[in-house]
């Protein structure tokens, strides 16, 4: 009988009648050596192995945009993922997992690539291990990890150290692709050297450092950036550019960069941790640390003024009454499994365009007038459908055109119209004719406006009630239609005016004067206190502070 060596080597062509020959010692033998010529395979090929960890990293695989934008919470496979498409673009080696989905156009070995780390003693060490083929990431069960991406066949002798250069910190493979690695405690003048087809940048660097490897890119070249942002108040607002200047620019939407493209990766996507063990770490931290950390949330908004409101899908937990890191169904703080999924900017629902809708405008005398529209359905739940911005400097029958357009393109049934009561009574200009006052103006031009309710705690509060989950409904009952970027973008920028922490002062409950625009109209709204029926019944115009929901099931 041929030794077990020799049957293994011959082993896709043994027949039934060769396995039947064989006794249960010399099955239990081969059994035992496929299993290690498997895993010897897997370890020195993991990239074909690899999977990745949700949908959302499949879309960053497939993405062919310039420049891609990770923002993602800790241990959620943003710098893996990122490591492996480094890996992948390298090699010329495409995962099982995205056989016939991944891009072919990304692939043209060799490559000149660079890798940006935050440091060359704290970082660099633990994402080498991430490319070597036999060193192990991950936990201790052999299961939950992988090998390193970069495959030994790659590797000159099949070694990292033979094909390792200390000196010029680059990795050259025998297919002639390399990769550099560089430091951000590195002068960006250094990175001004030769031309990149593809650079990789791990956690958030300077503005300088961006632009300057975006020029470094070779013609069709790519980069990204996989971070979390720091949970560090100090810090976070050096960090705010990448939110400003790339997230927002590369989520979908009329106004995204076709150069940009942006993915969030949460922690509790992972299905590769241990998910009790993150809760339990998270416990102590502050709400905003845990956004930071889960869901790579910028600490720079943790002050907002409106922090229950959402942009993107979130956690709501009915018994703790806040958003919620859930964990198998349950809340990771309470175990409650009364929780939900919820979102406060929305898909358009063309039902709202026939609803009762209000019409609010601030007619600011030295920034842009704004105005927008919010329908409420027979549930009392409201929906901002549009929003407008027309320059101050403006004629008012422009401005009345504009808002007639939007009106008319979107058949909206508009039932009452309120302005900031503040500048309704303002003088039209400083020069012009005594005693006619803003709202009086508007009134000659036919838009006649009601005087806001301009109470800021009483708005605030109401607002906040609506833009949380309602129990009955499993939504919010305050949502903005995603075709209102700039007011999506207020509501995640609008936050409280602070003393600095050093000071010892307490936090003033004062918000700042910036992004306050469109939150402040729906603050308007929201003050207003209508219902469905009472607008339908000619009676839009409610002054109640503590009126009873009126819809169906109210």
């Amino acid at each position: 009988m041929p030794s077990i060596e020799a049957l293994l080597a011959n082993v896709e062509h043994l027949t039934p009648a060769d396995l039947a020959g064989l006794t249960d010692e010399e099955l239990n033998g081969l059994g035992q050596a496929v299993s290690e010529y498997k895993k010897g395979v897997q370890t020195e090929n993991q990239l074909l192995f690899y999977k990745p960890v949700s949908p959302e990293a499949i879309k960053f695989h497939c993405s062919t945009a310039q420049q891609r934008i990770i923002l993602g919470g800790n241990g959620s496979s943003k710098s893996e993922s990122q490591m492996a498409d480094l890996a992948i673009e390298m090699t010329g080696i495409v995962p099982h997992s995205l056989q016939g989905i991944y891009p072919r156009d990304k692939l043209r070995p060799p490559i000149h690539a660079r890798l940006i780390v935050e440091s060359f003693t704290n970082t660099w060490p633990g994402l080498r291990e991430k490319l070597q083929w036999n060193k192990w990431t991950g936990l201790k069960d052999g299961i939950r990890g992988h090998w390193g991406w970069i495959p030994r066949h790659l590797l000159k002798k099949g070694n990292w150290d033979d094909s390792w250069s200390e000196r010029e910190r680059t990795l050259t493979l025998i297919n002639h692709s390399t990769l550099q690695i560089m430091s951000q405690d590195q002068e960006v003048k250094d990175m001004a050297s030769t031309s990149i087809h593809r650079i990789a940048v791990d956690e958030g660097p300077s503005s300088y450092a961006w632009r300057e490897n975006l020029m470094r890119l070779r013609e069709g070249g790519g980069i990204s950036l996989a971070m979390t942002p720091p949970d560090d108040e100090t810090k976070s607002w050096h960090a705010a550019w990448v939110y400003d200047d790339l997230y927002c620019k590369g989520l979908p939407g009329a106004d995204k960069h076709p150069n940009i493209e942006s993915f969030t990766f949460n922690t509790q996507d992972n299905q590769f941790i241990d998910q009790e063990a993150i809760a339990n770490a998270i416990s102590g931290m502050t709400e905003a640390q845990k956004a930071t950390r889960l869901t790579g949330a910028f600490m720079h908004l943790g002050g907002l003024v409106y922090p229950v409101y959402t942009d993107v899908s979130r956690y709501w937990c009915f018994q703790c009454h806040d958003k919620a890191f859930v964990v198998e169904d349950h809340c990771g703080k309470c175990s409650s499994n009364d929780v939900c999924e919820y979102s406060n900017f929305v898909e358009p629902d063309p039902r709202y365009y026939t609803y009762p809708t209000i019409f609010l405008i601030d007619p600011h005398p030295r920034k842009p007038i704004m105005c927008i529209w919010v329908a409420i359905d027979p549930y009392d739940d409201a929906a901002q459908v549009a929003e407008l911005e027309v320059g101050s400097d403006v004629d008012l029958d422009v401005v009345r055109d504009r808002i007639l357009a939007v009106e008319k393109d979107l058949g909206l049934n508009v039932k009452a119209r309120i302005m900031d009561k503040k500048m309704k009574g303002q003088a039209a200009h400083n020069a012009g004719q005594r005693g006619v006052t803003v709202g009086r103006a508007y009134d000659q031009v036919g838009i006649n406006c009601k005087g806001s309710d301009n109470d800021f705690a009483v708005g605030r509060t109401r607002l906040t009630t609506l833009l949380k989950p309602d129990p009955r409904t499993r939504r919010p009952r305050y949502v903005v239609f995603n075709t209102c970027k700039r007011t999506n973008f207020m509501f995640k920028h609008f936050v409280w005016d602070e003393f600095v922490h050093s000071d010892g002062k307490d936090q003033k409950q004062v918000a700042k004067s910036y992004n306050d625009d469109f939150p402040a109209l729906a603050r308007y709204f929201a003050n207003e206190d209508y219902s469905y029926s009472r607008i339908l019944m000619g009676r839009a115009m409610m002054q109640t502070t503590k009126k009873k929901r009126e819809g169906p099931y109210g």
